[in-house]
């Protein structure tokens, strides 16, 4: 399921194709993630159908959508 979510690089501002950033996200529709999300949960980040950048979920601050892992 896409979910579309506001991106916040932590320490800059954008990330080059080939780089890594460390990030803090806030889903738009978090309803949608409920009880489902971990540390190393593995996502693709996307605009539209084309997929820019992979990523690894390090921490879930909401408890609402941890998976209980």
């Amino acid at each position: 399921m896409l979910n579309d979510a506001m991106h916040e690089y932590v320490g800059c501002q954008s990330v080059a194709p080939g780089s890594s950033a460390r990030a803090n996200l806030w889903f738009l529709a978090p309803e949608y993630q409920s009880n489902r999300l971990h540390p190393g949960f593995r996502f693709t980040v996307q605009e539209g159908s084309h997929i820019v950048g992979h990523g690894v979920i390090l921490s879930v601050f909401n408890p609402e959508l941890r998976d209980g892992t």
